[in-house]
């Protein structure tokens, strides 16, 4: 077969070129900062993460069991903007910003609002064309 190679890759930057034809098929994993996700699904899991963790602790009262449920809760929502950075080709470390007072209030609405990178970019492929 003759493939114009042309349409199979895809130059991201000077040194990184991925290959749609051999690129394995990508799944997106709820635990890794690796890869990207849109605005859509960056809302939708925040809203998940904020609605679930007022039902479990509301369960689980106050204490150390409440405690630990809002950390893990947000290192998921930490998690799941390291990828929204990602879509934006934004390194994931700018999530310290979080930490910042006022400012963080800004960076949430960067980070939901922001449009992502069409195509490839150094993180992985585009959300919306998987």
């Amino acid at each position: 077969e003759n493939i114009d190679d042309s349409l199979l890759e895809e130059t991201v930057s000077d040194d990184i070129t991925y290959s749609k034809e051999l690129m394995p098929i990508y799944k997106e994993k709820l635990w890794s900062v690796r890869g990207r996700i849109g605005r859509t699904t960056y809302f939708l899991r925040n809203l998940l993460l904020v609605i679930g963790g007022y039902i479990l602790v509301a369960a689980s009262g106050d204490g150390i069991l409440s405690s630990f449920v809002l950390l893990i809760l947000g290192i998921i929502s930490g998690i799941q903007a390291i990828k929204r950075l990602h879509d934006c080709s934004i390194s994931g470390w700018w999530v310290l910003i979080w930490i910042i007072p006022y400012l963080n209030i800004i960076f949430g609405l960067f980070i939901l609002f922001y449009p992502g990178k069409k195509g490839f970019n150094k993180y992985g492929p585009n959300p919306k064309e998987r």
